[in-house]
């Protein structure tokens, strides 16, 4: 993984490379550009970028990339797809899976525009704005967007609206506060009684990328040892910090000592009851 600043985009041409674990924050002419590329695009982050062309974030043309467990955080497109535009004619299908898209702008697809079939399922689209959330090119009467386990919710222009409005309540598809756990922060990920937290839903998945960071420090979705072994360092020999700090409070006493481990603990391996970060 890396984190990359200020940059203009990152050009992929004919080849279709793994791209793991990113940060792409800032970038001035959209942070990516896939050409006849199949790339592989998993755990990463994408905030902030800028494009007057399209694809605030991802600009994809004759490509059909795979895209799991991303974030992408107020994007913009002065053209089309404030996070994502798909255009040209490839033979395949793009797939968008567990990705969260929050605060995108275009005035043509806020969040995703694409010319081209696409299978998203467990995606979480909230408060993007300038259009409706996903759209595709008009003179395109074939293309065929399968939507899954999705939840999509206050958005500016509506939610289950356009070319998507016959997929709502069917296949798992919601439209719901996703219960934020502080947006204020940027903290996208969500509480327990999220309506994308997996018991919560008719899925029973992690509808989005991410899911609850109280007392899971490496957010790979579970409670293990090492997250224990994380906040002790963190709390008693000057290890890394979490994220957000209030995640290292799971006792939810608004306090961080002795009493966050044991309750970590308890809860990991004495069914004691869940982290309650404030």
């Amino acid at each position: 993984g890396l984190t990359i600043h200020y940059m203009q985009r990152v050009y992929i041409f004919s080849s279709s490379p793994k791209f793991e674990n990113c940060h792409f924050i800032d970038a001035f002419a959209g942070a990516m550009y896939l050409n006849n590329s199949k790339a592989i695009i998993r755990n990463c982050v994408f905030q902030n970028n800028y494009t007057s062309v399209r694809g605030g974030a991802i600009d994809g043309y004759n490509s059909t990339p795979t895209i799991e467990d991303c974030l992408f955080i107020g994007n913009h497109s002065n053209s089309a797809g404030g996070a994502i535009s798909i255009s040209g004619i490839p033979d395949d299908t793009i797939s968008i899976r567990n990705c969260t898209f929050v605060n995108n702008s275009s005035a043509d697809g806020s969040a995703i525009r694409t010319y081209r079939d696409a299978s998203m399922e467990g995606c979480l689209f909230a408060y993007n704005t300038g259009s409706e959330a996903i759209t595709i090119v008009e003179d395109v009467e074939a293309i065929v967007l399968t939507i899954s386990c999705t939840n999509i919710f206050g958005n500016e222009m509506g939610d289950w609206v356009g070319v998507i409005s016959d997929q709502e309540n069917i296949n798992g598809n919601l439209s719901s506060d996703p219960l934020f756990r502080n947006v204020g922060q940027d903290n996208y990920h969500i509480e327990f009684d999220s309506p994308c937290f997996p018991p919560n839903n008719g899925c029973e998945i992690l509808i989005g990328a991410l899911g609850n960071d109280c007392g899971d420090y490496d957010n790979d979705r579970r409670w293990t040892i090492l997250d224990v072994i994380f906040l002790i360092n963190y709390k008693y020999k000057d290890g890394p910090a979490p994220q957000f700090i209030d995640s290292a409070d799971p006792t939810g006493d608004n306090f961080s000592n002795i009493l966050d481990i044991v309750y970590l603990i308890n809860f990991i391996y004495k069914d004691g009851p869940a982290p309650n970060c404030p």
